[in-house]
Formats: C-alpha cells, structure tokens, sequence
C-alpha cells in the first residue's frame, strides 16, 4: 500500500486497503481492519468506483456484524445494495450483502425481515456455477436453516441443511463443509437427536 501510494496510484492504493481491512479483520486487529476499510471506502468514493464502494461497504458491515454493531452495519449493508453496480460483480456483492443483513436480523430476532432477504438472496444466487458461489449458497442454506429453527419449522430445516451438505460437496471448501455440518447439526439439536 505505501508503494502505490508514493506512486500515486489510487485504485492499488484502495485495493492494497481493502485488503489489509480484511486481513485485519481474520487476526481480530479491529481497529487496523476499519482503519484501512474507512480508507478504502474515501478512496472508492473519491474515484467514483460504485462496485468498489458497495463491496468495501460490505466489508465493514461484516466486520460490525462481527462487533455485534447491528444497526451500523445495517445502514453500511444498504449503501452497498444502493451502490452495486448491475453487473455481475455488483450482484456477488448484492447477494452477499442480502446474506450479511439476514444473519443481521436473525441476531436481532427479526425473523420475517430475515426470511424474506435470505429467500430473495437464494432466489438472486439460482443455481451456483462456481466455487465461490457454491460457498456462498451453504452459507446462505446455514443461515436460512438457522432462521427456520428459530421460527419453529424443523422439517423445513432439515431440507435447507441437505442443501447445505449437497453444496458444500460440490464447492469441496473446509469452510463450506463446516457451515453443513453446523446446519445439520443444530437440526439434530433442535429435534432433541443431538448431543450438544
């Protein structure tokens, strides 16, 4: 980052930020990861890159969903959907910013709100042609088992979490199998089959 900024390069410097935010975030340095998002936000404003804005908007939304800040990263999560451009890159977002506020409503026990944006999520995703998409689709498939369980509807459950294991499957990520296992294992839970 210090390189392309002496250079002058905005768009590196940006990208090169967005990226220690992230890296920030995974070593729980919050501070650096909002410091260096909040700079690539200003950077991608400055150069008028929409699908810049709405993902690094994403970004730091996820990271206060993580710091339990709901209703901030609330409002970033509607910048990025406001922002995305309509291009396939800007729907990655979209989609994955939809996943990000439903976990967000199922935090706050706003289980309608988070039903409704992960079925809309799903329905934006479709089917999964890639390795990224499918892990986002078991995440998505966690989330909404999760929101089904706390509305009382095991059985509906049970199917999103077969989902879950049929994608992660497919996508073969440590992640995604681990969010399968814990949408098939919170359904054993709740049905009283599982030992927790």
């Amino acid at each position: 980052a210090s390189i392309a900024r002496r250079a002058g390069l905005k768009p590196l410097v940006r990208k090169a930020d967005s990226f220690l935010g992230v890296l920030s975030m995974v070593v729980r340095n919050f501070r650096g990861a909002i410091d260096h998002s909040i700079t690539a936000l200003k950077l991608a404003v400055e150069l008028y890159d929409r699908l810049a804005q709405s993902a690094v908007a994403n970004n730091i939304g996820g990271f206060l969903l993580e710091l339990f800040y709901y209703e901030d990263a609330l409002r970033l999560f509607r910048f990025a959907l406001a922002t995305a451009p309509a291009t396939s890159q800007g729907q990655q977002v979209t989609r994955s910013t939809m996943c990000n506020m439903a976990l967000i409503y199922l935090a706050k026990h706003d289980f309608r709100a988070g039903m409704d944006t992960i079925r809309s999520a799903i329905q934006l995703l479709g089917e999964p042609g890639n390795a990224a998409d499918l892990s986002l689709r078991v995440l998505m498939e966690w989330c909404y088992t999760r929101l089904l369980l706390a509305t009382g509807k095991t059985p509906d459950a049970r199917l999103h979490a077969a989902f879950a294991k049929v994608y992660a499957a497919k996508a073969n990520s440590p992640r995604a199998i681990f969010y399968a296992d814990a949408s098939e294992a919170m359904c054993e839970a709740y049905e009283g089959n599982g030992d927790v």
